[in-house]
């Protein structure tokens, strides 16, 4: 089963808390239905099939802990349910309403959402299939189809930092629209938001603290002046609040927004490892594009040449150094030459020659040679 096959009901009479919490599991890869009342819960059950429910302690009519025991015994026989509050938050309440209704965890609101999206994974996880190599498959095959692309992404959850390149890349080149989610080893969660390949929004964006942050280190305000905006900063939206209340202007409100974003991706792009899960959203509408390929080709060669350790580089390529190298049908010499240095100019040439990585060492410094492999591999270009 894939994750977008496992669904997942969410009962919940706050509408705003509903939405959000429907959009996090969305993004998050699982498919939900999320209802507000509990008559709406026991006619759903009856309708579709649901591997997991996450239900508020405190519903009209009814509260949660019956509805919970009711749809035990009624449309969710052998499912588990996770109970949650905003009111009740005492171990002692938990442990009574775990017990009272069947349910097998308690979460109090708010809660920590990286912590949350991680429970949601290990509880679930039995019911996924796996299947390894497919990160491979992204470097084995050049011009892979829109399709291809995001089949091969579906099966990928932990890779090394820097594959985050390849991945990226392989998203832009795609034109897929979606979120892609990256968990660092501290469980902080990254959420990009693609719209045709192009990145358009981070979920950092909307930390309240990291905007103010940002903006005093761009020194556009002192540190004192980015503390005092914290308490007054609208949290649905606050690079929109800035602009809003003319405190910053259109112009400089993407420039942030960029900033982050880039501030965001080198954070991640390291040799640590990370979990990444792409989530597609063809409806997505349109908007202004924040960051695009062009912007990530010059980043990534800088990354390429002075970030990733050279003996990564050699791990990564050992097992392809005597398969004949195949360029795309995007690859163009002057095109590269706008990211790289000129002085590679014969070496990008020979690329095009059917040669093999450990026939380019012969006349050419090995370093250059792995490195510009690797910068060509990670843009789709070899």
């Amino acid at each position: 089963m894939k994750k977008n096959d496992i669904h997942i009901l969410v009962v919940d009479d706050d509408s705003t808390f509903n939405n959000v919490l429907k959009e996090l599991i969305e993004r998050s890869g699982f498919k939900v239905t999320a209802v507000a009342t509990p008559q709406e819960a026991s006619n759903v059950v009856r309708l579709k099939t649901f591997h997991l429910a996450i239900i508020d302690c405190m519903l009209p009519m009814i509260n949660g802990i019956d509805l919970a025991k009711q749809l035990l015994t009624n449309g969710l026989k052998g499912v588990p349910i996770i109970l949650m509050s905003g009111i009740f938050r005492d171990e002692q309440f938990a442990e009574e309403a775990i017990k009272k209704s069947g349910a097998i965890e308690f979460i109090a609101k708010p809660f920590d959402t990286p912590a949350f999206i991680a429970k949601l994974n290990t509880l679930l996880s039995p019911l996924l299939d796996y299947k390894g190599g497919s990160l491979e498959s992204l470097m084995t095959k050049i011009d892979l189809t829109k399709r291809e692309s995001k089949k091969s992404l579906d099966y990928i959850e932990s890779v090394v930092g820097y594959d985050l390149m390849l991945i990226f890349n392989v998203l832009m080149h795609s034109k897929l629209s979606g979120y892609l989610n990256v968990t660092d080893k501290n469980k902080k969660l990254y959420g990009f938001t693609l719209y045709h390949g192009q990145i358009t929004d981070v979920d950092t964006l909307k930390n309240v603290k990291e905007v103010a942050s940002l903006i005093a280190k761009m020194g556009l305000v002192s540190e004192a002046e980015a503390t005092n905006m914290i308490s007054m900063i609208d949290k649905r939206d606050p690079i929109g609040f800035l602009v809003q209340e003319n405190l910053i202007s259109p112009h400089l409100a993407r420039i942030i927004k960029i900033d982050k974003i880039l501030e965001d991706y080198k954070k991640l792009v390291i040799s640590e490892s990370v979990n990444v899960n792409f989530i597609e959203n063809k409806d997505l509408n349109a908007t202004d594009i924040i960051i695009n390929k062009e912007n990530f080709d010059f980043l990534n060669y800088e990354i390429c040449t002075n970030r990733v350790p050279l003996e990564f580089i050699e791990d990564f390529f050992d097992k392809w150094l005597d398969h004949t190298i195949v360029v795309s049908e995007s690859f163009s010499v002057q095109d590269i030459l706008r990211h790289v240095s000129n002085n590679l100019e014969s070496l990008i040439k020979l690329f095009k020659s059917s040669t093999t990585l450990n026939s380019l060492f012969k006349d050419h410094e090995k370093e250059s040679v792995l490195q510009l492999s690797y910068y060509l591999l990670i843009n789709r270009l070899i």
